[in-house]
């Protein structure tokens, strides 16, 4: 069977939440300290997104990719990512991290066996969670329209979603 047959076109919300600071902590644990604050920080945000609705795509590095609106659809996906997104960043301090977090809805390709979402989106969320602490009008997490609700009215747009208000400060 055709890989290709499987694939299909979604709008989902993509979230993407980062360790800031991970070569200090790295530098300044031993390896199994380290192993295990990281393992912590993963458990602990893997639980958020899946209370959310939510699904781990997967981890990069000490990054975490989750994808709400990908094995279920609910109306309220890019709202359900965004309370994940806050309680995540009430649960870094808790861990002893800092971290940052980027969320943007838009249409992806899914369906590979990878079970990867694949579009502009993600790397929207994922440039998000890297702006600044502070945005401006001027950055990234500003460069389009911010909303909630309704999918992207082009094909393969998006809507960015402001870096959520715990992320910024």
């Amino acid at each position: 069977m055709d890989g290709r047959a499987r694939e299909q076109r979604k709008v989902v919300t993509v979230l993407f939440c980062d360790v800031v600071g991970s070569t200090g902590l790295g530098e300044s644990l031993d390896p199994e300290a380290l192993r295990a604050v990281l393992a912590r920080y993963f458990e602990r945000m893997k639980s958020i997104v899946e209370r959310h609705g939510g699904v781990v795509e997967k981890f990069i590095g000490d990054a975490v990719m989750a994808v709400f609106g990908l094995s279920a659809v609910h109306e309220d996906d890019a709202v359900r990512a965004l309370q994940g997104a806050a309680e995540m960043q009430l649960a870094l301090p808790e861990l002893g991290i800092e971290g940052r977090i980027g969320v943007c809805s838009g249409e992806v390709v899914t369906g590979t066996e990878e079970r990867l979402a694949t579009g502009d989106a993600v790397n929207v969320a994922a440039r998000l969670q890297g702006a600044p602490t502070r945005p401006s009008a001027t950055s990234p997490a500003f460069e389009r329209p911010t909303r909630l609700a309704g999918p992207a009215r082009q094909p393969g747009r998006h809507r960015s979603l402001q870096r959520a208000p715990m992320a910024v400060g």
